[in-house]
């Protein structure tokens, strides 16, 4: 919210902060009033929730999902896929 705040004192308006990513949209919708602190929080993870079930989705039809845990994890994956990208 503090870094959604800064934004909005630097100029950058309401409205293309809603577009640019869930957490700013639910931390200006906050900030404007229109969502209590916990509903904005509520409906956030719900957005969450449901993003990451759209992504999962695609996936599932256009891929392997790959899980990694840190940075070395995924500089292999990346490694491996740039080696033989049809499999």
């Amino acid at each position: 919210v503090s870094e959604t705040q800064g934004l909005i004192d630097q100029g950058v308006s309401n409205d293309w902060l809603e577009k640019i990513g869930l957490d700013y949209r639910y931390a200006v919708r906050f900030l404007n009033g229109d969502l209590s602190r916990l509903m904005a929080i509520d409906e956030a993870q719900t957005a969450s929730r449901q993003y990451i079930g759209r992504q999962q989705t695609w996936w599932r039809h256009h891929g392997t999902i790959i899980t990694v845990n840190s940075v070395t994890e995924a500089r292999a994956e990346v490694e491996k896929f740039l080696k033989n990208p049809t499999k």
